[in-house]
């Protein structure tokens, strides 16, 4: 469970990127998950996402949707970063491939439901879908409800090497689970990803 994941956001009365967030785990794995954002739809209506891995069904304000598609010219990448950190060697690429960056940091795992759902024909301003989502250092909590989206969605999931991310025991008991890196999107955009320099 995440109270509130997007913190900054939620305390600033003008940001609606922020969401409670409840994800059920069986055998230490991700398997069902539901969001919450009460501000994010038009009008600052709330919207709710859930995903159910083993159905392979993921649902928008209790209606079945699709797995998000991204087709058109204008093509995201979550790639957020800590405040006053320097561009990497990403960003460029990322730009030169035609692709825009969203850098500043709001709610992880409504970015992370962004790759996997289309949600912009719901918010205002419309909130495009990602085709990646990239984040290092990413706590367990901002991340594993978002895991479960892209599996039901047929998303790949891995760090930065390429190896798949896993929830363990042993990963668990730590004080502060946090996994190195998280790297999310179409098995196509995230091996064209793991190629890049990052």
């Amino acid at each position: 469970m995440d109270p509130i994941d997007g913190t900054a956001e939620f305390v600033r009365e003008e940001q609606v990127e922020f969401c409670s967030v409840v994800c059920l785990l069986e055998n230490w794995q991700p398997v069902s998950a539901f969001v919450l954002a009460p501000e994010l739809g038009s009008g600052r209506s709330p919207l709710v996402v859930t995903a159910d891995a083993a159905a392979r069904r993921l649902t928008l304000n209790s209606s079945p949707v699709a797995p998000s598609a991204v087709t058109g010219p204008d093509r995201w990448i979550s790639a957020t970063r800590s405040a006053g950190s320097a561009p990497r060697d990403f960003d460029r690429v990322a730009a030169d491939a035609g692709l825009r960056l969203k850098t500043r940091t709001t709610s992880q795992t409504i970015d992370m439901v962004r790759a996997a759902v289309d949600i912009s024909h719901c918010t205002t301003p419309s909130l495009p879908p990602f085709e990646l989502f990239w984040r290092r250092r990413q706590k367990l909590w901002d991340g594993i409800a978002g895991l479960c989206f892209g599996a039901t969605a047929g998303l790949r999931h891995c760090d930065e090497d390429g190896k798949p991310l896993s929830a363990t025991p042993s990963f668990f008991s730590q004080a502060e689970p946090v996994f190195a890196s998280t790297v999310m999107g179409r098995p196509d955009v995230v091996s064209w990803f793991l190629d890049s320099p990052h």
